[in-house]
């Protein structure tokens, strides 16, 4: 009688039972038990060495996984398993191109796009991201954390009409995300026309600035522009800014003096500043749009800083609206040199590290020590290290624009009420 052969697929079951349940060394077994009944059985080689990497024996775990992918060539998981492996090693370029081939023999499976998405982002390629988040977003329309990546890589790679239509469509899903990012884009609108003026000589507060050169070369360094009559109604625009809901808003290690309110839809202002500058804007600050109250007596950490704390993006913009009544304006927006280094600006971190420092941050602990809230006007009587080079005087209805880089603050707090507090809209933005 002739005896009865085994059963690989028996072993493969018993195999993956046992994998499931984490009891590893018998899983092997089972699945060299698979493979010697029947040594083509790929599905075998592909769960071995799966959970030969998942024992520790990383190398010959990754042989088998490669070995029946390549004989498994239409089987998604098995490039699945072969990424994610390559990936937890480290290996993530092999890993991208395993899990772009397990997309496109199961161009359903959501995991693995949003798995290419990661990769491919992290390792510079938007495009490629994008291209697997939008297939995403189609099989799953209702996830607000797609369509908020995709908002995201569509803004950086220059996509803003893309990414606009995202983040709509995130923010319906899920209102919460404008406390992470507010997005959108203006361009020049020929009718608005905005009044521009130059930067006048009794803006100079340091001799250094008194010459009208040395202020038209501040002025193309930083940026500036100086935008006048802004709104229409600005007296109606006052009170609606008066009516929204003022906190204290404390950001990681900073905050500032006063009351702000969360951001706003920045649209008609951003008409103007791209009017005024002739060119597309671009935004995704949480604070565009936000309102601001500083009274006289008002608790901060900050004083003197910078918008732009890391990264080489020199031209991020700040830019603030005025909006104090005829006869409440006092100070404005004040710039500042730092008098040992002569810094009047972040510098590039190789230049900092070349200067003393092991980095901005280090730099900013020794000289704009953030780390107890006080009395702004205690705060700004301890500005000996520095030296006030321009103010911007502030002006009802009156919008300043510069590079956020540049180290600048408000001239002074007043007030005690907010309806003669100092109050500003602020706005965060970049050139398209």
């Amino acid at each position: 009688m002739k005896a009865r052969q085994p059963d690989p697929n028996l072993f493969l079951a018993q195999g993956m039972a046992l994998h499931q349940r984490g009891r590893l060394p018998e899983a092997v077994q089972a699945y060299q038990a698979a493979l010697r009944a029947a040594p083509n059985l790929h599905a075998a080689s592909k769960y071995q060495g799966l959970a030969l990497f998942q024992m520790g024996l990383r190398e010959p775990g990754l042989a088998m996984m490669r070995r029946a992918a390549e004989q498994l060539p239409d089987d998604a998981s098995a490039f699945f398993n072969l990424g994610q492996a390559l990936c937890e090693i480290g290996r993530d370029r092999e890993g991208l191109a395993a899990f772009v081939r397990a997309a496109e023999i199961d161009p359903t499976e959501t995991d693995t796009r949003r798995r290419i998405a990661q990769l491919a982002e992290r390792q510079g390629d938007r495009a490629l991201a994008i291209t697997h988040l939008r297939a995403v977003a189609e099989q799953q329309p209702d996830a607000a954390d797609v369509w908020d990546a995709l908002s995201q890589l569509c803004y950086f790679e220059g996509q803003l009409e893309s990414a606009v239509d995202a983040h709509r469509r995130a923010v319906a899903l899920n209102p919460k995300i404008l406390d992470q990012r507010r997005i959108g884009y203006a361009d020049p609108d020929p009718a608005l026309a905005p009044r521009t003026i130059q930067l006048q000589p009794d803006a100079a507060r340091h001799p250094s600035m008194a010459k009208p050169e040395a202020l038209a070369a501040f002025a193309e360094a930083t940026g500036l522009a100086i935008v006048e009559d802004v709104l229409k109604h600005p007296l109606g625009y006052r009170e609606h800014a008066l009516e929204q809901d003022f906190q204290p808003i404390v950001y990681a290690g900073q905050n500032f003096p006063g009351l702000q309110t969360k951001g706003t839809d920045p649209q008609d202002i951003m008409a103007v500043v791209a009017s005024a500058l002739g060119r597309r804007v671009k935004w995704i600050s949480p604070d565009t749009g936000a309102y601001r109250v500083s009274y006289a007596g008002s608790t901060a950490r900050t004083d003197i800083h910078v918008d732009n704390e890391d990264g080489d993006n020199w031209d991020r913009f700040a830019a603030v609206l005025y909006l104090n009544l005829p006869g409440q304006e006092q100070g404005g927006t004040m710039f500042w040199r730092h008098r040992d280094t002569g810094w009047e600006r972040r510098l590039p971190d190789e230049e900092v590290r070349a200067a003393g420092f092991r980095s901005f941050k280090a730099f900013q602990e020794r000289w704009l020590p953030n780390q107890a809230s006080r009395p702004f006007n205690e705060i700004a009587d301890g500005r000996d290290a520095w030296e006030p080079i321009v103010e911007l005087p502030m002006r009802n209805n009156r919008l300043v624009l510069y590079r956020g880089h540049f180290f600048h603050s408000l001239s002074n707090v007043f007030g005690s009420t907010l309806q003669d507090g100092r109050l500003v809209q602020l706005f965060f933005f970049e050139p398209a």
